[in-house]
């Protein structure tokens, strides 16, 4: 990355860790992906797309306001390196 560039075009991305109290490491949850398209999100180093009914609701909200298709997602998705968009 560099000058602000994202770190996967078209998506947002960040990562997730606790500091446990008991612990001298910190743990990494993960890195994720959210499409501002769709709302659609991914951990990366599983390629998991997170798939929850709360999460579905937002999404449908998210997908009208940005008139969004899932056809259109397409393209983007192919950027996250992960392939299974089920």
């Amino acid at each position: 990355m560099d000058k602000g560039d994202p770190f996967i075009a078209g998506y947002y991305s960040f990562a997730a860790s606790c500091d446990f109290p008991n612990t001298a490491a910190t743990t990494p949850w993960g890195q994720f992906a959210v499409s501002p398209r769709t709302g659609d999100v991914v951990q990366l180093e599983t390629c998991k797309w997170f798939r929850y009914p709360d999460l579905r609701v937002l999404q449908k909200q998210i997908v009208a306001q940005a008139h969004a298709s899932e056809q259109a997602e397409v393209r983007y998705r192919k950027s996250t390196g992960c392939t299974n968009w089920d």
